[in-house]
């Protein structure tokens, strides 16, 4: 290649950057065209949608997910939906349709039966109580504590959407349950202070408030109890007889005094 193809070469690549630059920071003004190479670094990277298997609790995320992608997609086909809900469907759900052929009219069916058979408030709402219940209480370490918390919010994120009160009394207590003594000792004391009835977020913050602080103690204890631990070691290593040296030794070989000589 000459020297004036390179330096072609680089002046293009030069400009290409500092318009593509350009178009990035003022995309309201410069839409970038399908052609633009951009295009395809701003893409999204694939995800793969989840499978539903039969459990009612789990259908309002899978239709939330799905809706989004293909149900509510104007690019693909109600043949092509049809098709991708079959895939997505596993187990005791895809029997739901199985009957169906796969047909513009039957995909609208399809739905309805999805919903009529697992749209169930009240069903769903059981299932995730009873999760709740079922849940092992945590340990007195903080990490148990912790992931019990974070699995406790999951629950509850779902049981709100489903119009599960808040103040419901029976639910709090069972939120109580799953932490140490002392923890709930700690949120009586803070609900007392606060004065009035907690409501579940209340009781979220007070957890998070009282995990915090424990977390803050255990990484301030953790270094502390790694250096004694060392310096017991260096000092029993030190200080510990040689079974290899020769005062050791000798007192092994010694014989106990014969009863003759005493």
């Amino acid at each position: 290649m000459c020297n004036n193809d390179k330096l072609f070469t680089s002046k293009s690549i030069t400009s290409i950057a500092i318009i593509t630059a350009y178009q990035v920071t003022n995309w309201y003004k410069y839409p970038i065209k399908g052609s633009n190479p951009l295009l395809q670094l701003l893409k999204l990277p694939k995800f793969k949608l989840p499978t539903l298997h039969g459990e009612a609790e789990l259908f309002p995320e899978f239709w939330d997910v799905y809706t989004t992608a293909v149900h509510m997609n104007p690019t693909v086909p109600v043949i092509m939906k049809f098709l991708h809900l079959k895939n997505y469907l596993k187990g005791n759900a895809a029997l739901v349709i199985h009957g169906l052929t796969i047909t513009e009219q039957n995909y609208n069916t399809a739905i309805q039966m999805l919903h009529q058979h697992y749209h169930r408030p009240r069903l769903t709402r059981n299932t995730l109580v009873n999760k709740l219940t079922l849940l092992k209480p945590a340990s007195n370490s903080v990490v148990s504590q912790r992931n019990t918390l974070c699995v406790i919010k999951s629950i509850m994120a779902q049981l709100s959407k489903l119009e599960e009160s808040s103040q419901a009394t029976t639910t709090m207590q069972i939120i109580r349950s799953k932490f140490p003594k002392r923890t709930r000792m700690r949120l009586a004391k803070r609900q007392h202070q606060h004065g009035s009835d907690w409501e579940v977020p209340h009781l979220f913050n007070a957890l998070d408030s009282i995990i915090e602080e424990l977390e803050a103690v255990s990484d301030f204890e953790q270094p502390q109890l790694d250096h004694v631990k060392t310096t017991l070691t260096a000092h029993t290593q030190r200080y510990s007889p040689n079974p290899y040296s020769k005062r050791s030794y000798a007192a092994s070989t010694q014989h106990p005094p014969s009863l003759k000589n005493r």
